[in-house]
């Protein structure tokens, strides 16, 4: 229960990441647009004193972004902590807020001409940084995506050998019939199986950093570990037979694991993130419509006598 209370932690730690990278990339699109419609409603029909109120909440909305940058760089490692503050400084290098009290100014004496270049210059200078921001963003996902993509290719690979090396042990222990012979098998199932326990921890640190691996998958590993111990029992004293089921149990355990990381592995290469959340709440969200469905149709059925053939009845329900 604690490692699966510590594996969402950590998950929801990088979704959050992820988030701060994309709430931040939508609020400077939201500046840029903001002053882009000041530039246009200026020679509109409204009023001077409007447009100054509305500049002078879009300053206010640009100042609290700009502390917001320097506080989330904290959140992140390096490139990306680098990343937001120098953003951070070029919006302070820019004056954007201080061009903006200006334009400010500008619209209350009723400049129209001064107001309207000042503004257009500034969205000119928001677009931009919207822009940096956006590729800041991508790159932070693309990273987490190779990152945890190379790890689960590399489990993969391991995996795939830890279960050529259990297919030999099964078919050298099904020809075997002496101890003296089971003896050096046991040995082989040993080193096995301190390759299984390293494998384990690297699963779980995997499922850390995303959803699309199961912790099935764990599982999987963990049977196959139990398996592969109770064969280099029945090794040890000199039951090959039956070390050979065990084996054999051992090998489908360990390819079920892999076919769960390939499968994850094709998931993330699809994926927008690296994470899967997105994915995650969307098939969260079809089963609960899925499920409305059900309990509609169940309703229906109170209170009434059980359909006639060719019908839907409970039994279809309930499949």
């Amino acid at each position: 229960f604690q490692e699966s209370i510590d594996r969402t932690i950590a998950l929801l730690k990088r979704v959050q990441q992820q988030q701060t990278l994309d709430a931040l990339t939508k609020k400077l699109e939201a500046l840029a647009e903001s002053q882009e419609k000041i530039t246009e409603d200026i020679q509109k029909d409204i009023t001077p004193d409007a447009l100054a109120r509305r500049q002078e909440q879009i300053a206010d909305d640009t100042e609290k972004l700009q502390d917001e940058l320097k506080t989330s760089a904290e959140d992140f490692s390096t490139p990306t902590d680098q990343q937001l503050e120098q953003l951070a400084q070029a919006m302070q290098q820019k004056e954007l807020t201080k061009r903006m009290d200006q334009t400010q100014q500008n619209l209350e004496s009723n400049q129209q001409s001064s107001a309207q270049k000042k503004s257009e210059n500034i969205a000119k200078d928001l677009q931009q940084m919207a822009q940096q921001m956006n590729q800041i963003r991508q790159e932070f996902s693309n990273q987490q995506k190779a990152d945890i993509a190379e790890e689960l290719s590399r489990a993969l690979h391991d995996l795939l050998t830890l279960s050529k090396s259990q297919e030999r042990t099964t078919q050298r222990a099904e020809t075997t019939q002496s101890r003296e012979q089971t003896a050096p098998l046991a040995l082989d199932q040993a080193r096995t199986i301190t390759g299984a326990n390293r494998m384990i921890q690297r699963l779980q640190e995997a499922s850390n950093k995303t959803f699309f691996l199961p912790p099935q998958a764990g599982a999987a590993l963990g049977e196959s570990l139990k398996k592969m111990e109770d064969a280099a029992g029945h090794l040890n004293s000199g039951n090959s037979q039956r070390a050979a089921q065990d084996a054999r149990h051992a090998m489908q355990s360990l390819n079920s694991a892999a076919m769960m990381v390939q499968r994850a592995l094709g998931q993330i290469a699809s994926s927008e993130s690296g994470t899967g959340f997105e994915e995650m709440m969307q098939k969260m969200s079809e089963l609960s419509q899925q499920q409305g469905e059900v309990n509609s149709q169940t309703e229906g059925l109170f209170g009434k006598p059980q359909p006639g053939q060719g019908q839907p009845g409970l039994e279809q329900l309930a499949a």
